[in-house]
Formats: C-alpha cells, sequence, structure tokens
C-alpha cells in the first residue's frame, strides 16, 4: 500500500519568513538606538520638538528605548525620565495597527502608560499616576497573553493605591501579581510579594516601604535584600521593566504571516 504524501499545512510559514522578521525587529531596534543616542542629548525640554521634526521616530522600537533608558534617566534628573515617558506615550499613541499590527501597537502604548505612571508615582502625583494606571489596565484588557506586564501593572497600582491612602485596595492587586508571577514561575518575585502582603497584612509596612519593593521588584534595582529568596535576574540594558513580553511582538507578527495578514510579506 503506498503511502500518503506528506502534506504541509497551509498556515506554516517558512523559516526563511521567520529570518526576515528577526532581521527586521534587529534593524528596528538598531534605527531607535540610533535615534535616541542622537536625540536624547541636551536639555529634555527640546526632545519632543526633535523627534516631532526627525523622520523615523514614529515606530514601536523607539517607543521601547525611550522606556529602556528611563532608570538612568531618573537617576540623573528625574524630570528627564518624565519628559521621556511622556514622548514615549505620545509615539505610542500614533502607531499605526496596520503597519505595526495591532497586539504589539496596543502592548507599546500599554507599557508607555504604566511606565509613565510609575514615575508620576515616584514624583508624588500619585492622583494623575493612577488615572494612568488605570488607562494602561484598558489597554492590556484588549491584547491577549500579556500577564507579565499585568503583573508589573498590578505592582505598580498597588504602590499608587498605598500612597493615596487606599490601603484597603492594595492586597488586590498584589494578589494578582504574586499569582502571575506564580504562574510564570518567578519564585523571586513571588516570594517578594508574598512578604509585602505579610508586611501590609501585619500594619509593618507603609507606602514609602511599598514603593522602594516596588523598585526592586520592577527591575530599576536588581539585588539588595531579596529576603531570603536569592537575587532578581538581571535585566542588564532592559528597560525599566523586564521585557519578556515582547516575544509577543514577534508571535504575533509570525501569526500574521501565517494567516497571510501581513502586508510585509504580502
Amino acid at each position: 500500500m503506498e503511502e500518503e504524501p506528506v502534506t504541509m499545512p497551509e498556515d506554516l510559514i517558512s523559516a526563511e519568513q521567520i529570518a526576515a522578521i528577526f532581521a527586521e525587529a534587529e534593524a528596528e531596534d538598531a534605527r531607535a538606538l540610533a535615534l535616541c543616542d542622537t536625540l536624547l542629548t541636551g536639555s529634555s525640554t527640546a526632545w519632543w520638538d526633535r523627534f516631532q521634526e526627525t523622520p523615523d521616530t514614529r515606530t514601536p522600537g523607539v517607543v521601547r528605548q525611550l522606556l529602556a533608558r528611563i532608570p538612568a534617566l531618573f537617576e540623573r534628573r528625574p524630570v528627564d525620565a518624565l519628559e521621556a515617558s511622556s514622548i514615549a506615550m505620545a509615539i505610542a499613541e500614533t502607531l499605526d495597527p496596520q503597519k505595526f499590527w495591532m497586539d504589539y501597537v496596543l502592548m507599546v502604548r500599554g507599557q508607555a502608560l504604566r511606565d509613565h505612571a510609575f514615575i508620576l508615582a515616584l514624583l508624588g502625583g500619585h492622583a494623575e499616576a493612577l488615572a494612568f494606571v488605570e488607562r494602561a489596565e484598558r489597554t492590556f484588557a484588549q491584547v491577549d497573553a500579556v500577564s507579565l506586564d499585568l503583573a508589573q501593572l498590578a505592582l505598580v497600582k498597588a504602590v499608587v493605591l498605598a500612597a493615596l491612602d487606599r490601603s484597603g485596595e492594595v492586597p488586590e492587586p498584589l494578589r494578582a501579581a504574586k499569582e502571575i508571577y506564580l504562574a510564570i514561575e518567578d519564585q523571586w518575585r513571588h516570594e517578594e510579594i508574598c512578604l509585602a502582603e505579610a508586611a501590609l497584612m501585619a500594619e509593618a509596612m507603609d507606602a514609602g516601604a511599598l514603593r522602594e519593593a516596588a523598585v526592586r521588584l520592577l527591575g530599576w534595582r536588581a539585588g539588595g535584600d531579596s529576603g531570603g529568596c536569592g537575587r532578581p535576574p538581571s535585566i542588564g540594558q532592559a528597560s525599566p521593566f523586564d521585557r519578556a513580553g515582547q516575544s509577543l511582538r514577534w508571535g504575533s507578527k509570525i501569526l500574521l504571516v501565517a494567516r497571510g495578514s501581513d502586508p510585509f510579506f504580502s
């Protein structure tokens, strides 16, 4: 009996297409790095005008590169970090979902809103920060598979609520973040949040202490006292938050190619 010929699924994309996707990613990141190196110099009051006047700044890569520089900018001059996050939000809002695929656009918009909220919280603008947290929640709600981003946003929300003396609402976002870190097997952060929860229940942690814990948990400072749970993974030159969610960027791209709905390979 003759064997049936093996047929490949119609929606399977080739290795060449996948290689092209990642080559596109590397090229976008390289352009964004060079642009930000050039534009983020001198007084931050001039930055937005430069970004508006410079071609090729309306890309997700530029948004991610801006967010990646926030910790260093904040250490040097907090107002510069706030300006960078404001520019990142503005650019994210201009991204064309037809060009960059909807899930990726929504993801970087949510990240920019969240990072901006955290900077505002660190600077004492808690009421305004909460408004950006809620905008980020609505944005992420439109995207699948951003659990890590949601955990990070929940931590920011807990910090803001504690600073607003809404301590009764703080355990809920902490529990949400804890459950996500447990699900993705991030033991260090899961156990750190368990300690924060216990301290809050015992009224042994104030808003300032929770804020400092969030700074460690969100990756702004790797290390310090981890409560015996070990040190967090190094984030190198990543953003102020772990960017494992970047996998969605190219995962979504690959799915679009497979479905024949991406103009990049049309």
